[in-house]
């Protein structure tokens, strides 16, 4: 691709399929804590802090996996699936797509659904290109 790293970047391989992502820490330094994880069980001190951490982290691979194959849409079991091991919980991935998608760095596709894990149809999301944004191939 020609694309450098960026600073702070880290290469990480995760999930059933192997895949090499290419993780630039984009809300560590710009989405202040408190906005990713949702305490909903009053945890508090460091339990908070670390899963506010990795529930950005998981937002990081996310964002990355949907970046890296722009343009083609992915139910949320499908982006679990592919991004993370069976110890993180799909509604940890449907989080951090809701998330994504609240700060307009990912976007629902209208008008396509697929079958779900368990027989229903279900959404599908993608990157959403930035205005004046070059698509990189």
């Amino acid at each position: 691709m020609g694309c450098s790293l960026g600073e702070g970047a880290e290469h990480v391989r995760f999930g059933c399929s192997g895949q090499l992502l290419t993780i630039t820490p984009y809300f560590l330094k710009t989405k202040p804590m408190g906005q990713s994880y949702y305490n909903t069980n009053n945890e508090s001190g460091q339990t908070l802090k670390n899963s506010e951490g990795k529930a950005i982290y998981q937002e990081e691979i996310v964002l990355a996996f949907l970046k890296k194959n722009s343009g083609v849409p992915y139910p949320a079991h499908t982006v679990h699936k592919e991004c993370f091991e069976s110890s993180v919980p799909l509604t940890s991935c449907r989080r951090a797509i809701t998330n994504l998608e609240n700060d307009g760095l990912i976007e629902l596709v209208e008008g396509i659904m697929v079958t779900g894990l368990y027989g229903k149809q279900v959404h599908v999301w993608r990157f959403k290109q930035q205005k004046g944004q070059l698509k990189l191939l």
